[in-house]
């Protein structure tokens, strides 16, 4: 196993690099289960992001940071998905602001396809969670999503 090698404390960009992986192998896989199961590899893959950005900052490694946050908005949108009620609703609001984060480095300006996937992957996370609260609360942030995808079709990336 790669771990015993890339240790967070030895080789840490190599490790978070691995973490990241795992992330999306528990991802892939928690998507492809169903039930508990699924959920709890789900839950696994956010652990593993959540670990290699340690690592990978906003100050210091911007594109790595940017990408694996994207990929945590990706983990936790599924994960809060598969869980109901408050659980699910709390996963999804993480999920939300998984996504916004990466808006930071990836911006429209200088990177637009990366940008455009991210506005994607946010519009994804606000449907999922204005479905789940409904109401007004819901509508606000249906609300956002229509904003999020009128700026992916404006610029003409998808």
């Amino acid at each position: 196993m790669a771990l015993r090698v890339y240790t967070e404390r030895d080789m840490p960009a190599d490790w978070a690099t691995t973490q990241n992986n795992l992330g999306n192998a528990f991802r892939i896989l928690g998507d492809r289960l169903g039930g508990e199961a699924g959920a709890k590899r789900l839950a696994e893959a956010v652990s593993a992001y959540e670990a290699a950005l340690r690592v990978y900052t906003e100050r210091d490694m911007p594109a790595q940071w940017a990408g694996t946050q994207n990929n945590l908005g990706n983990a936790l949108q599924s994960l809060g998905d598969r869980l109901g009620g408050e659980a699910g609703a709390k996963r999804l609001a993480e999920a939300v602001s998984a996504c916004e984060a990466p808006l930071r480095v990836y911006t429209e300006k200088d990177m637009p396809a990366q940008w455009a996937m991210t506005q994607n992957n946010l519009g994804n996370a606000l449907r999922s969670l204005g479905d789940r609260l409904g109401g007004e609360a819901g509508a606000k942030r249906l609300a956002r999503l229509i904003q999020a995808d009128a700026g992916v079709g404006r610029l003409g990336v998808y």
